[in-house]
């Protein structure tokens, strides 16, 4: 009897680099770590603005 479970192909990653003989694969997109980058830049953003006053 022929089994009725679809298979699912894996999705396409995130985010795939190839440098040399680096290959870096990011299988899901790192929410927290850009929130923290985000904010940080922003931080960092409102500083050197207010600071060239």
């Amino acid at each position: 009897m022929a089994s009725r479970r679809v298979k699912r192909q894996n999705p396409a990653p995130f985010l795939e680099l190839h440098w040399g003989g680096v290959h870096l694969v990011i299988e899901r997109v790192p929410y927290p770590l850009l929130a923290v980058i985000g904010s940080a830049a922003g931080a960092l953003g409102g500083a050197a603005w207010m600071g060239g006053r």
